[in-house]
């Protein structure tokens, strides 16, 4: 109530008001303090024509807020915020898992290949737990390319089919260490995590680490309407807390890029890729998520809710052959990452 009162802006004003029912304790409050009656009696029929109006346009306080969010640039981040743990709330309910913290980390280096680079990925859970019994929580990948050739490598190398307990970076992960079992559709490969317990003494984590070869072209290939364009992507399919995004750039990969972060919808279009980008302007969505850069990977590691990242990082480049401080990195962090949205860093170079 003090921010609205002490607002001289329409909008804000508008969005740090309390509800009708919030104004009327506040003034019965007042009441009860000894203020003026005839105060009180103006204040509680201007609260009742702010309860008429939000009725005549049937809209609810958050509705409103959502209204002037875009006016009130201070209101932004909470409009987004809030609603975006409402759906983790839901989602969490009706999936019946959800984590603390979602990591996706890449590393590009450069690759034997001329005029491409290699992909190692990072990624996983801290403290994901299933909230019901009949939830399973479940990774996939695709272990095989059309001609049968394996697609992955452990972070040593070693094919693999796909992301599993080969590349499960164990000395990181939940004691005991996460079991998943394989299925298989084609070159499709699922893995579920065996987990019987619900709730609290579900809480597991787990990493894995795997590695791509000639995964993207550098410089990035020419895309029409946006020059030359790689997009690199987390997209939300697990409810989770936290998003811990992370792009390590080896200094002689994607010189002279511009980098910025943009958000889509991939419902029901799906994710999008660095060709379908213009076409699939519509389904950009505003969230307010920034990337912050790094010009040397190795001081800029350390992650205050991951509390082993960095640890985890070193040893993952270490295994691939790579100094950290070789690397430049982007990071972006979201609090409540909105299910179903890709958060894409996109990588613009001359």
């Amino acid at each position: 109530m003090t921010r609205a009162i002490e607002s001289n802006h329409l909008p804000s004003t508008l969005y740090f008001l309390p509800g009708p029912s919030g104004l009327r304790e506040l003034v019965k409050a007042a009441k009860k303090t000894g203020a003026d009656e005839a105060a009180v009696e103006r204040s509680l029929g201007r609260i009742g024509d702010y309860e008429a109006f939000l009725r005549l346009e049937n809209i609810s306080r958050d509705a409103l807020h959502a209204m002037v969010g875009d006016l009130a640039p201070e209101a932004r981040a909470s409009v987004v915020r809030t609603n975006a743990q409402s759906v983790h709330k839901s989602m969490s309910n009706l999936i019946g898992y959800s984590a603390e913290v979602m990591l996706t980390a890449l590393i590009l280096f450069p690759s034997p290949t001329p005029g491409r680079c290699e992909l190692a990925q990072v990624s996983g859970f801290d403290g994901l737990q299933r909230h019901r019994t009949g939830a399973w929580f479940m990774t996939s990948g695709y272990g095989r390319t059309a001609g049968g050739a394996p697609l992955a490598r452990t972070l040593d190398g070693v094919p693999t089919e796909g992301r599993g307990p080969s590349t499960l970076l164990s000395e990181y992960c939940s004691h005991p260490t996460p079991s998943f079992e394989a299925s298989h559709s084609g070159r499709r490969h699922v893995h579920r995590l065996v987990e019987h317990e619900v709730a609290l003494r579900s809480s597991c984590t787990f990493f894995f680490g795997e590695r791509i070869a000639d995964a993207y072209a550098d410089p990035a290939e020419e895309v029409p309407g946006a020059g030359r364009l790689a997009m690199i992507s987390s997209v939300i399919a697990t409810p989770a807390k936290h998003l811990h995004f992370d792009v390590l750039v080896h200094r002689d990969v994607w010189r002279g890029a511009d980098v910025r972060m943009e958000t889509f919808r991939t419902v029901p279009h799906g994710p999008v890729d660095e060709q379908a980008i213009e076409e699939r302007a519509p389904d950009r969505i505003e969230l307010g998520a920034r990337v912050q850069r790094g010009e040397h990977a190795d001081a800029a590691l350390p992650a205050p809710r991951l509390r082993r990242y960095g640890a985890m990082m070193r040893e993952a480049m270490a295994r691939l052959g790579l100094a950290p401080d070789d690397f430049r990195i982007y990071r972006c962090e979201v609090v409540y990452p909105l299910y179903g949205t890709q958060y894409a860093m996109c990588f613009r170079m001359p």
